[in-house]
């Protein structure tokens, strides 16, 4: 009778359940979207001598479940009287099952210029959220943790008269 005791105390000891407050565990504080430059493509900071049709750049996040925003610009002007709507803006969300994956892939259509005879810096911006929905200078900001953004340069001749884009020449979000 007493070793019938010990072994149904014992199963009654390994069968249990854990249970804990989630509430306790930390978040991982957000941190900016990052372009892996050395894949994007075209290749990042190259002159273009054709337009391109599509860019298709890898971003990496810290959160899977985070949204991207992304925003195009043809020759942006920082100046106000200048500022106008991007050329194109989108949001990258994750799929349902992939929502653990911390590499994304922003393909961007590119919409086609009237006027391609003319030299045309195109700048990509991603953020997880922009000051401005769609005209100003705002719709260039990033909201915090901020951003990141690449350049490439269509020129048409070929030649580097239009200024080609560095890294240096990217600008800070």
């Amino acid at each position: 009778m007493l070793g019938l005791c010990v072994v149904f105390c014992g199963v009654l000891t390994v069968s249990g359940c854990l249970i804990f407050d989630t509430s306790d565990v930390p978040e991982f504080p957000q941190r900016r979207p990052v372009l892996l430059t050395s894949e994007a493509r075209p290749r990042a900071f190259d002159v273009l001598r054709e337009f391109p049709a599509e860019i298709v750049v890898p971003v990496e996040l810290n959160d899977g479940r985070q949204n991207v925003e992304y925003r195009v610009f043809y020759n942006y002007s920082s100046d106000p009287k200048l500022a106008r709507a991007p050329d194109v803006l989108g949001v990258n969300v994750p799929e349902a099952d992939k929502t653990t994956n911390s590499l994304r892939v922003i393909r961007v259509a590119l919409p086609r210029p009237s006027d391609l005879s003319a030299c045309i810096r195109i700048e990509l911006l991603v953020a997880a959220a922009f000051e401005g929905r769609v005209s100003g200078v705002s719709a260039h900001t990033a909201l915090p943790p901020g951003g990141d953004s690449l350049a490439w340069v269509y020129e048409p001749l070929g030649s580097i008269g239009c200024g080609t884009p560095t890294e240096k020449d990217a600008p800070t979000l």
